[in-house]
């Protein structure tokens, strides 16, 4: 008897399962719980997010939407996705200068689309005008300070007076606080004792020290005034009548001297 290749293939694939029960295997069907392409390609496993999945060929990115927590920063945020500032200031339509608070919410983009440092020199631009802005305000409470100079105790008029800047100059601390007017009167008197205090206290502490003290001004005396909160002191080059030519510092700004002519009378006392 001729026994077809067709009929051999078959009891090949019939097998034998408990008493005589015979099952036909198959090809596993995973069909229903797989879903393929067209094609029938099933593609890499790609990251979305922090998820793993199975895609197509075609490479798939993800965007994540990110809530602020205290203490971020737009620069921090960037670096901890690898992401360049510039995209993550484009993706979310912000400004260099933005700041962002806990709560916030931030998309973070899937790749960069803006590697410029633009944003480095917005920032620093942002520094300087607010900067200036601290110096305009700084120099009005000055001459609103010297408007209201009191003189033992007795309001007087502002005293006009110009002056001529010599230079900056920088320092440790001599018993004064550098680029402070204390610094430079202990550096042009170096008998004053340490721990002056305030310019306003230097009276009252050279007097504690022993030091003579009075109300003429003299070459080579501290004068002490009330030219700001915290007083002001200064080193007298010389006297003429009623007036007398100075030098200090921190009059026109921190570690900066200047030289000006001014009247006697705005000075609270003198240290010789």
């Amino acid at each position: 008897m001729q026994i077809s290749f067709g009929v051999v293939l078959a009891l090949f694939l019939t097998v034998s399962v408990g008493e005589g029960q015979a099952y036909q295997v198959g090809a596993a069907d995973f069909s229903s719980d797989i879903d393929l392409p067209a094609d029938g390609f099933l593609g890499k496993p790609q990251i979305l997010g922090t998820q793993t999945i199975l895609t197509g060929e075609t490479e798939q990115v993800a965007i994540i939407n990110y809530t602020v927590e205290k203490g971020d920063s737009i620069s921090g945020i960037a670096s901890r996705y690898n992401l360049s500032v510039g995209s993550l200031l484009d993706a979310n339509g912000l400004k260099a200068i933005s700041v962002v608070k806990a709560g916030d919410q931030l998309i973070i983009p899937a790749e960069d689309t803006n590697q410029s440092n633009d944003w480095i020199a917005e920032i620093n631009a942002e520094k300087a005008r607010q900067q200036k802005l601290a110096e305009a305000a700084r120099q009005k409470q000055l001459a609103q300070s010297r408007s209201r100079i009191t003189t033992r105790g007795r309001s007087t008029a502002s005293i006009s007076s110009s002056y001529e800047i010599i230079g900056k100059e920088y320092g440790s601390y001599n018993g004064g606080l550098p680029g402070w007017c204390t610094w430079w009167a202990n550096k042009m008197r170096s008998d004053l004792p340490n721990g002056m205090g305030n310019a306003r206290d230097y009276l009252r502490n050279a007097r504690a020290a022993g030091m003579a003290t009075g109300s003429i001004a003299r070459p080579g005396a501290i004068f002490v005034s009330g030219e700001s909160g915290w007083g002001h002191v200064g080193y007298v080059e010389s006297v003429s009548g009623g007036t007398m030519t100075v030098t200090e510092m921190n009059y026109v700004g921190r570690y900066v001297v200047n030289r000006r002519t001014t009247s006697t009378s705005i000075a609270w006392g003198f240290i010789y």
